[in-house]
Parts: structure tokens; sequence; C-alpha cells
């Protein structure tokens, strides 16, 4: 399966992301997204390897 592209995030985004991620009126589908989009933006990878 082919690696999942990594994403480059400018600041605001990744604030923005952060602040949907941890909002209570967000639904678990999309803090579980916004979470995932800031993690690959910082280099992690979905394989257990960073």
């Amino acid at each position: 399966m082919p690696a999942a592209p990594r994403i480059k995030l400018s600041v605001e985004e990744d604030k923005r992301l952060l602040e949907i991620s941890q909002s209570k009126e967000t639904g678990k589908r999309v803090k579980q997204r916004a979470e995932a989009m800031r993690l690959s933006s910082h280099g992690w990878k979905g394989d257990g390897e960073s």
C-alpha cells in the first residue's frame, strides 16, 4: 500500500486544527481527522514509525 502523502500546514492551520480537535462541539470522527492531519504535518506516520 502506498504511503499517505505528508501534508504541510501553516502555523494558523495547525492552530485551527488543534482547536477543532479539542472542541466539545466537534464530532468524534472530525476530531480524529483533525488530529491525524496535525500528526502527519509533524512527521508522524500511520505505521508506528516517526
